[in-house]
């Protein structure tokens, strides 16, 4: 596919917009996961009582040692090793519980895009029963009044991170299907919907 500068500079700020919205669902999502760290980690499960009340009665310990190892060989040769891995956890200073931290994951905007990307083609494949899936919708409305071009363009960026049948769905001649073209003339047929 041969663009001229102008459809170059027409997909680079389509893109932007993309990922702009991709950045605001990773912000979003990062939001959520630091409040749910906050409800895990602040408050003793089997006590109850919060950092809030008492801001000293949780602490940090590493205390969780989980170790293996393999011995093999024989009577005069031994060969072997050991693997300790030490955990961060939660103490309460009450009660004593101990608890595993929440475990947080970096979110970036492309990990959003790579979600998204895989949404659209879960919708495609299945539609009667993605579309009970009112999230999907509303995170594939990211490549919303953008052209198939563009989300074509992002799939061929992503494709090492795509699952093989989301790539081989989402090909161009497919997206235009529901997106629309750079190329269309203005008797084009009207896009299929989602």
């Amino acid at each position: 596919m041969l663009l001229s500068g102008k459809e170059k500079k027409i997909i680079e700020y389509e893109k932007q917009i993309i990922l702009s919205r991709c950045n605001k669902i990773a912000i979003t999502e990062r939001d959520d996961m630091r409040i749910n760290q906050e409800l895990h980690d602040g408050k003793c499960p089997i006590c109850k009582v919060s950092k809030k009340e008492k801001p000293n009665v949780i602490v940090d310990r590493i205390a969780n040692v989980v170790g293996t190892g393999k011995i093999t060989g024989g009577f005069f040769d031994v060969d072997g090793y050991v693997l300790i891995e030490t955990t961060a956890i939660n103490h309460c200073t009450i009660c004593g519980n101990e608890w595993f931290k929440f475990k947080t994951k970096s979110i970036s905007e492309t990990d959003v895009l790579r979600v998204c990307l895989k949404y659209f083609y879960d919708t495609l494949i299945s539609p009667d029963k993605e579309k009970t899936f009112d999230w999907k919708l509303e995170a594939i409305k990211v490549f919303d009044d953008c052209s198939a071009e563009t989300i074509y363009q992002l799939c061929k960026k992503e494709k090492k991170y795509l699952h093989s049948l989301t790539r081989k769905e989402l090909k161009l001649s497919k997206l235009r299907r529901y997106y629309r073209s750079m190329f269309d003339t203005k008797n084009k047929k009207e896009l299929e919907k989602i």
